[in-house]
């Protein structure tokens, strides 16, 4: 009787893993378009060391241009700003941080496109930079999808703001 009991509690367990990964599949089969629309763009990825969302973002098409420091940000952006759609600026980054950097970008174009992220919950700087026009905020870690349908979103014109 102990061991039915066994192979039952196994059996179920077995079948709600089944359950969740066709789920996942099925989320994962409508939300494609989000990583098929994605090529031909490109993205600056401003932040020190962080290479999973510059392997993400290529895993999804993007062009990354990758910077180590703001000025090597601001001399990608100057020299490729007509092909950049997206920048993704890093709350942490080091050489004066994200509100210096944003503030260059923006000198350079007052209209640059910049997501912020951050490993951190959303802080004033961040909504200091929100209101002043950066199109969102996406908390780390997150799942592939999750970066697809943000960035995605705003390359479109839909800026996740501070829900992210």
């Amino acid at each position: 009787a102990e061991v039915e009991q066994l192979v039952s509690k196994a059996s179920r367990d077995v079948a709600e893993l089944v359950a969740e990964s066709q789920r996942q599949m099925e989320h994962v089969r409508d939300n494609m378009h989000l990583m098929n629309r994605s090529l031909d763009q490109e993205v600056v990825r401003l932040d020190e060391s962080e290479t999973t969302i510059r392997r993400m973002l290529e895993k999804l098409g993007y062009t990354v241009l990758a910077a180590q420091s703001i000025e090597s940000a601001m001399d990608a952006y100057r020299s490729e700003s007509e092909k950049v759609k997206l920048i993704i600026l890093d709350m942490q980054m080091p050489g004066g941080g994200a509100a210096k950097a944003f503030g260059e970008f923006r000198g350079i174009n007052p209209s640059a496109p910049v997501l912020l992220t951050s490993g951190y919950t959303v802080d004033k700087a961040a909504r200091d930079m929100v209101a002043q026009g950066a199109l969102g905020f996406l908390q780390k870690p997150f799942q592939l999808l999750i970066l697809a349908e943000k960035v995605r979103n705003a390359l479109d014109g839909n800026p996740p703001g501070l829900d992210s």
